[in-house]
Parts: structure tokens; C-alpha cells; sequence
């Protein structure tokens, strides 16, 4: 499992490799929030093309517990990239939940088309 983050074009990007467990994901999270390169208002990137773990819905429903806990992802959008369709049917959930958090979220096969979707103010 590999989970790492970097700032580029404006948003903070999460690129997620491998097998992986939420607590990792969670601390890597926070880690970056404490970054002082992260800004408020920031639109996030998590690109799991390059992982093959099988997540269910109910740790799709504790990333929404996650997220909506966290000031920083109010009204900022997130860009979801996945080629696989379980993961891409959990994510389209996953943002009806964030939309009452005022976190839009949204799914991506093609890593392009989501960073074009951020820098769309």
C-alpha cells in the first residue's frame, strides 16, 4: 500500500497505490491538511487508478463521516479517479451523502477530465 499527496495546479492530490486500509488514509489526510502549502478553499484529487483493494459500503459511508467532520473539505469540490466499477459506484454514493455537507464530489475514469473539472471555478 503506498498513499502520498502533493500540491500542483491549485488542489491537493492523493495518489493511492495498491491495497489499502482507511486508517492509513485518514492519517495521510490530516497529515496534509497540516501541510503549509494547504490553503482553505483548496479542491482535492484522489487517484486510486493504481489500486486493486476491494472497498464495501460501509467504509464509504465512514469516509463520509470522515470528511464531513472536517472543515477544510466545506465547499470545496473532490475528484475521484477510478477506472474499476465497484469503486466508481461506491464513490457516485459516496457524493449524494457529501452533497448535505456542502463537499461536491465527483467520479472520473480519466485523470484529464478530473483536474479540468477543478480548475473550473
Amino acid at each position: 500500500m503506498s498513499i502520498s499527496y502533493s500540491f500542483a495546479d491549485g488542489f491537493l492530490k492523493y495518489e493511492v497505490s495498491g491495497d489499502y486500509v482507511f486508517q492509513e488514509v485518514y492519517s495521510v489526510i490530516n497529515q496534509s491538511l497540516k501541510d503549509n502549502r494547504f490553503k482553505y478553499g483548496m479542491n482535492f484529487l484522489i487517484d486510486v487508478t493504481q489500486s486493486e483493494a476491494k472497498r464495501t459500503t460501509e467504509e464509504a459511508y465512514e469516509f463520509v463521516d470522515f470528511l464531513s467532520l472536517k472543515y477544510e473539505f466545506k465547499g470545496s469540490k473532490i475528484a475521484v479517479v477510478t477506472p474499476r466499477p465497484v469503486p466508481y459506484g461506491l464513490a457516485r454514493m459516496t457524493s449524494v451523502y457529501l452533497e448535505e455537507f456542502e463537499i461536491y464530489l465527483e467520479v472520473f475514469r480519466d485523470l484529464a477530465e478530473a483536474e479540468q473539472w477543478l480548475k473550473n471555478k
